[in-house]
């Protein structure tokens, strides 16, 4: 998916990720306060700002990170 692509899905509450690096979702969705969020692998988060690198890829996947989601896999 591109990065309009992964905009859409994080504001259906979505998490999305590029082929490397942490998972990124839109932190208080629905409210004044939403911004990007990344969370890195050691659990660190923090907003995230893309690069142009980052917008203009095309290799953006859905992730599934909660365990429902997990299980319905």
């Amino acid at each position: 998916m591109n990065y309009g692509q992964a905009i859409e899905a994080m504001k259906r509450g979505d998490v999305v990720r590029r082929t490397m690096g942490g998972y990124v979702h839109l932190a208080h969705r629905g409210t004044p306060l939403q911004y990007f969020e990344i969370v890195e692998a050691g659990g660190s988060r923090k907003p995230y700002l893309p690069s142009i690198e980052d917008q203009l890829a095309e290799n953006w996947s859905g992730v599934c990170v909660a365990p429902p989601c997990a299980e319905a896999a």
